[in-house]
């Protein structure tokens, strides 16, 4: 038992230590064909996905893996319980495109980006918040193979992407983002498939009673996970307005590499 677990243990390890190597090992190529510029544009966008990610699903993501646990057999009840948070996610992202395409003229004299990219930041959120639940599938039915094989896999796939977009087609920061939006746009399609088509988890299912447990349970999260943000990343937000963002993009990489 002490083995399996320590195996386990060491592969997840492994994993977070090779996807971050290989984050490094490409940092030279980039750093080459990426002004600082560049590289404040792109620390700011993801920045802004991870302010919008607790909001758009409430925090309450956890809740589905707590009840796998405590109800692993009732497979109607899971399905009801993950469908009623899918559901509450794209509600909640559509709202806030709404709201982003609704009130962008008041604020786009204060906003880096383009109202394209404005509207991707709620979608990248969407697509990377379902995405990590992939992730928590490989972790809690104990296959940290296959969580190693597929972590890696699209940590390459990405930074393939990154290299041909940066360095051959948009050869700016965009390239970064499209080719991080393709690698979870990749993530979503095979999170789909696991919990629509192998494990029948999501459906055109919604129930009120479950969506109040999930606000009940989420909601306190929600100021955590911002202060997480406050903690790791606010200090790129204050750079970039009190000082630029070319120096927001320095400050990025050294980050990265520390």
């Amino acid at each position: 038992m002490l083995k399996k677990i320590f195996v386990s243990f060491s592969m997840y390890s492994l994993t977070s230590v090779l996807c971050a190597l290989l984050g490094l090992l490409i940092l030279p190529v980039l750093t080459r064909h990426l002004s600082e510029k560049d590289y404040g544009y792109t620390a700011l966008f993801s920045t802004y996905v991870l302010i919008l990610s607790p909001i758009l699903g409430f925090s309450s993501g956890g809740y589905f893996w707590i009840e796998f646990f405590r109800k692993k057999k009732e497979k109607i009840y899971l399905n009801k319980l993950f469908s009623t948070y899918f559901w509450l996610v794209f509600g909640a992202t559509l709202l806030i495109l709404l709201l982003f395409v609704v009130f962008y003229p008041l604020f786009k004299n204060y906003c880096e980006f383009s109202l394209l990219f404005i509207l991707l930041l709620p979608t990248t959120g969407f697509i990377s918040l379902l995405s990590d639940e992939t992730k928590n599938y490989f972790v809690n039915n104990k296959k940290p193979g296959g969580f190693m094989i597929y972590s890696v896999l699209l940590t390459l796939i990405e930074l393939g992407l990154s290299y041909y977009l940066v360095v051959y087609v948009l050869k700016n920061w965009e390239g970064r983002i499209f080719a991080w939006l393709i690698s979870l746009f990749l993530q979503f399609l095979f999170t789909l498939w696991i919990f629509i088509v192998k494990e029948k988890y999501i459906s055109f299912v919604f129930s009120k009673s479950i969506l109040n447990t999930l606000f009940l349970f989420g909601f306190p999260l929600i100021f955590h996970q911002l202060g997480k943000f406050v903690i790791n990343q606010s200090d790129r937000l204050f750079i970039s307005r009190m000082i630029s963002v070319d120096e927001a993009g320095i400050y990025s990489i050294g980050y990265q590499v520390g």
